[in-house]
């Protein structure tokens, strides 16, 4: 039951939000389902550490160019867009040469995970050069899965190949 006065005041409201000011236009442009659209970085933590130097190094590498283009992600000049795309691209570049490294040293070691190590390097390749794209997703998008996806990978890596490759040549 509504009281005295509020007769239309959904009209009023509406009519309040068209007339916002531009500043809380800009700030509403950040908003994402009444949250703040930030993208997430991650820290190295040495409980990710998979025990062999190079893979950690990569997994390093990996986690602060993920955290760099979080640093473009807000920005939307174009300078700003250049260099995401090119922190972008060079992640996906980066990645290959990881994945190959890690595989190289799974068959090294014997490691009985290998055909899922495959697989997921097979599913990232896949993503990376068809799903996430920066024609199909906006950079907070694309930054945001790119740090919970290698964070698992990093995580799981840990898991699955810690008792394989621990101690094993770093090159």
């Amino acid at each position: 039951m509504r009281r005295a006065g509020q007769e239309g005041s959904s009209e009023e409201t509406r009519s309040r939000q068209l007339r916002r000011p531009r500043r809380h236009r800009r700030v509403a442009r950040f908003l994402t389902n009444g949250r703040l659209a930030v993208p997430n970085q991650v820290q190295w933590n040495p409980r990710y550490s998979v025990g062999n130097e190079t893979l950690d190094d990569q997994h390093r590498m990996v986690l602060e160019q993920c955290n760099a283009l979080a640093d473009h992600v807000v920005e939307t000049s174009p300078e700003s867009d250049l260099r995401f795309h090119t922190i972008f691209n060079e992640l996906t570049a980066g990645a290959r040469e990881h994945f190959s490294k890690e595989e190289e040293l799974l068959i090294q070691c014997a490691c009985p995970t290998l055909e899922e190590h495959k697989n997921e390097c097979n599913e990232f390749e896949y993503l990376s050069a068809e799903i996430i794209t920066t024609e199909n997703f906006d950079k907070l998008e694309l930054q945001r899965f790119l740090i919970f996806w290698w964070v698992g990978h990093i995580l799981d890596s840990g898991e699955r190949y810690r008792a394989s490759i621990a101690g094993s040549p770093a090159d």
